[in-house]
């Protein structure tokens, strides 16, 4: 849940004449994030390039975009907003379009609690 609501308030912060890359990213990683635990049942990677390395082909559309989008934020200044990418828009809108039910559906209540215990077991074992 909070890779999607994260994801989905990035966003509303893409909408308009220019975005920065740096909001693509965050909407990206976020949604990738939601795939991985979804597919795999496990923790993502931390480092983004694991993560889209393992998901996407490198010979899909999104996957060539996504490059673009890291090479202009290495190359450009964090303030610096640019043209939409129709690719990433549309693969962030089909993503929303298909998981909006599953994600934000649930009438059950959230124990917080099992999840606070689970984040502070992973750091555990991490250290």
């Amino acid at each position: 849940d909070y890779y999607a609501s994260r994801g989905l308030g990035d966003v509303y912060k893409r909408q308009g004449e220019s975005v920065k890359p740096k909001k693509y990213l965050y909407v990206l990683r976020s949604i990738l994030a939601c795939e991985w635990i979804k597919q795999r049942n496990s923790i993502p990677p931390v480092l983004f390039r694991g993560l889209y390395e393992e998901l996407l082909t490198p010979s899909a559309p999104i996957y060539s975009e996504l490059e673009n989008l890291l090479k202009i934020k290495v190359e450009t200044k964090e303030r610096t907003a640019g043209a939409h990418f129709p690719v990433v828009d549309k693969f962030i809108d089909d993503f929303f379009k298909e998981s909006k039910q599953q994600f934000f559906s649930s009438k059950e209540p959230v124990n917080v609690d099992e999840y606070d215990k689970f984040f502070l077991e992973c750091l555990r074992r991490e250290n």
